[in-house]
């Protein structure tokens, strides 16, 4: 049995690629999660796309018409848990003007996520916590039609479970064996058609 990837597995396989982090500002970068994403980002060309005032190129992907972008200078695209997010998911995918794009999505099925999205719109409700809703949901099944009628070719697949620690890891073994119900979310290699 296979332990499921992280995001930090994925960014750690972008070593020396010029990579466009589109909504990458949103990490949640802190404590034992910055040193791992430090780590993972060395030696890779990032340029971050966001709505944060902190991004490299500032944009509103829920306010078309979006920014213009010199796709040309970068090898790979990466959406890590922000098409969920848009208003016009279908209008993004396809403005993306990258050869390729890594995308990471929640996993609609998962019974392990719907009990994080019923929680945290539990706190949104309560304004615990800002609101940024999930719009939509996605599964791997659904989103390859998307990606197809968007433009893209979808290369490779999996299931993720993000862990950072020992009982991370012992945890995701459940997913790995069930991901369907219990993974966290899903990744996509994509190329343009």
């Amino acid at each position: 049995m296979k332990i499921l990837p992280t995001r930090w597995d994925l960014i750690s396989r972008l070593k020396g690629r010029r990579v466009l982090d589109i909504g990458g500002i949103g990490y949640n970068e802190y404590g034992v999660r910055k040193k791992l994403f430090e780590e993972a980002w060395s030696g890779i060309s990032r340029t971050t796309m966001d709505i944060s005032p902190e991004a490299d190129i500032m944009i509103d992907l829920n306010e078309p018409p979006f920014a213009k972008v010199k796709w040309g200078k970068y090898d790979i695209a990466l959406m890590f848990d922000v098409l969920e997010h848009l208003k016009y998911p279908a209008e993004v995918l396809e403005w993306i003007g990258a050869k390729e794009l890594w995308i990471n999505l929640p996993c609609a099925t998962s019974l392990y996520m719907q009990k994080v999205e019923h929680e945290l719109y539990a706190l949104e409700v309560a304004k615990k916590i800002p609101n940024t809703p999930h719009i939509f949901g996605f599964n791997p099944l659904l989103t390859r039609p998307l990606m197809e009628q968007c433009g893209w070719r979808v290369i490779d697949w999996q299931y993720m479970f993000d862990y950072q620690s020992w009982r991370g890891k012992l945890f995701a073994l459940l997913p790995a064996m069930f991901p369907y119900s219990f993974s966290q979310g899903f990744w996509m290699k994509c190329r343009r058609k």
